[in-house]
């Protein structure tokens, strides 16, 4: 089993199509020694960020300049696991962003997305004490700009 990383699409090696076998762990764990073949999925995402399943497990995958890095999501809640958008997912105890995985002090009972509909706007969302844009909680001084205000509109109605 491999999850497909890239093609190179430039000479000598045009068409290369490279796998990666292993989890991004220490030991370098193979890939088919974990996922049970016969129910894994993928969720949603894709080369920036992407989420899997299996009867057992959510898998996080995330591409970067050396490759891919591909993991078990520990801690999340696979009854309760769901999409939100495409930048966000959650569980009951947790919220995930799509590159970055885990979102550590965000409050999953109250987070909520902004509309994919909403106007182009970027990845954005809020809980009972934060805003964010992707991973990124934003700061006062980030509250100020016209854009943000905007969201923040956005948001509020939902």
């Amino acid at each position: 089993i491999g999850i497909w990383l890239f093609r190179l699409l430039d000479p000598p090696d045009y068409g290369y199509v490279y796998y990666q076998t292993c989890f991004s762990d220490e030991n370098q764990t193979p890939l088919n020694s974990v996922i049970d073949l016969n129910t894994f999925r993928l969720l949603a995402g894709g080369g920036f960020g992407a989420y899997y399943q299996d009867k057992g497990h959510i898998y996080h995958s995330f591409d970067t300049t050396g490759g891919s890095n591909f993991s078990v999501q520990d801690g999340a809640d696979l009854k309760t696991f769901k999409i939100l958008n495409d930048c966000y997912a959650k569980d009951k105890n947790h919220v995930y962003e799509m590159r970055f995985g885990l979102i550590k002090d965000a409050d999953a009972k109250t987070f909520k997305v902004l509309d994919n509909d909403a106007e182009g706007e970027g990845c954005y969302a809020k809980d009972k004490n934060d805003y964010y844009r992707g991973s990124y909680v934003l700061q006062q001084n980030d509250l100020n700009t016209t854009e943000v205000k905007r969201v923040i509109g956005l948001l509020n109605k939902q």
